[in-house]
């Protein structure tokens, strides 16, 4: 898995034994799938994450981290990447009128 994280959606994963190793491995998927989906946005559009770091007012070496698993991604960052990039989540539910 070093080395795949933030590339692809569908990474090879260890398997973990333990509710709390159970919880941090969902953490890590749901991780890697958004900082995958990032990458996949950046690559379509020609940007780097250098220039998506710029966008995102956040500094490069965090953002770096952060896609690379090497820190836990924040709500704020999640909100970020839907705002400037969309697409990254799951599709809104409808809300009641």
């Amino acid at each position: 898995m070093p080395g795949q994280f933030g590339k692809d959606e569908h990474i090879a994963w260890r398997s973990v034994s333990g509710e709390d190793h159970a919880a941090r491995l969902e953490t890590a998927r749901l991780q890697n799938t958004i900082a995958a989906r990032i990458a996949a946005k950046l690559r379509s559009r020609g940007l780097t994450v250098k220039d998506y770091a710029a966008l995102a007012g956040v500094g490069y070496d965090r953002m770096l981290k952060v896609l690379r698993g090497d820190v836990l991604m924040r709500l704020e960052d999640v909100s970020d990447a839907e705002r400037l990039l969309g697409g990254i989540t799951c599709e809104k539910a409808e809300r009641p009128h």
